[in-house]
């Protein structure tokens, strides 16, 4: 189950998501990657949040499971999103912290 709401686009700093057909565009050069749904439901809730994110809340709304279920897929596809980042943009980055806090910046 999708838990996140379709929209036309998010804008992050310089970057533009368009949630349509899942792209990232760095908005200063027009560099585009494509996103899988779930790096793209990932990025969703990072810009929405604005905030340090639980790994059990991506995991609940990014993947639609309960939140109980501890997954190390999410680790798998942050690391994906961030090696994706930063060949369009080297000034936002994913950060993780200690306690399972994940948060763009």
């Amino acid at each position: 189950i999708n838990l996140i709401k379709l929209s036309t686009s998010l804008t992050y700093k310089k970057l533009k998501f368009d949630r349509r057909n899942n792209t990232l565009t760095n908005i200063d050069n027009n560099s585009v990657i494509p996103l899988t749904l779930i790096e793209g439901n990932i990025l969703d809730i990072l810009i929405v949040e604005n905030n340090p994110v639980t790994k059990r809340l991506i995991n609940s709304k990014a993947l639609g499971q309960s939140e109980g279920v501890n997954s190390h897929s999410i680790d798998s596809h942050i690391y994906r999103l961030r090696k994706k980042l930063l060949t369009i943009s080297s000034k936002t980055k994913i950060v993780a912290n200690k306690k399972g806090y994940y948060q763009i910046i």
